[in-house]
């Protein structure tokens, strides 16, 4: 199963089964982005190998996550010169970055993996995202019904602050784009 697929699944699943109007794919810098009925930001972050769920640790919004939780730094045992320059860059105090938890951060966080990575993929988030939620997507046996969707893990809440209008309307935007991204590139692979 590739990323695009996965993409896809977890967007019609916020979308169609949860009912969510506003539903975003590799909007900002997430996968795919959403906003719920309280106007609360979720994130789902798509991860087709085991390497590439330890590796999303460096992203600085997961040691944004930590600041904010409460959580210890995560430091691997042993850094490369590059990887202490990445974390370096990444600890930064939260509360000087942002003013707002909701305007950055999401109020839940999720990963999402093929079906056959849910027994791994579990123990690195446990261990590593105590925070996070898993979703796990498998191939239906019918090409009508998609994929299926199991959520595995419940999230933990990071905060239950709502998203401001204008930065609402910034996330309206990008929906949009990720339409006219979805169209333009569903046209080109007609064109093939």
């Amino acid at each position: 199963m590739t990323a695009l697929e996965l993409k896809a699944e977890m967007a019609a699943y916020w979308r169609f089964k949860r009912n969510l109007t506003l539903v975003a794919i590799e909007a900002e810098t997430q996968d795919v982005l959403v906003v719920d009925d309280q106007r609360r930001l979720l994130y789902t972050e798509v991860k087709v190998s085991i390497s590439d769920l330890r590796a999303d640790n460096w992203k600085p919004i997961h040691h944004d996550i930590r600041a904010i939780l409460g959580l210890p730094k995560w430091v691997p045992a042993k850094l490369t010169p590059r990887q202490e320059y990445r974390l370096r860059r990444c600890t930064r105090d939260f509360r000087y970055v942002w003013r707002r938890p909701s305007d950055c951060l999401p109020a839940r966080f999720y990963f999402a993996v093929p079906e056959n990575l849910f027994e791994r993929a579990m123990r690195v988030v446990q261990d590593t995202y105590p925070y996070a939620g898993l979703f796990t997507v498998r191939r239906s046996s019918s090409p009508l019904l998609g994929h299926l969707v199991w959520l595995r893990r419940d999230p933990q809440w990071i905060h239950k602050e709502r998203v401001g209008l204008r930065r609402a309307f910034e996330l309206v935007k990008a929906q949009s784009a990720s339409l006219a991204n979805a169209y333009s590139r569903l046209v080109r692979s007609e064109r093939e």
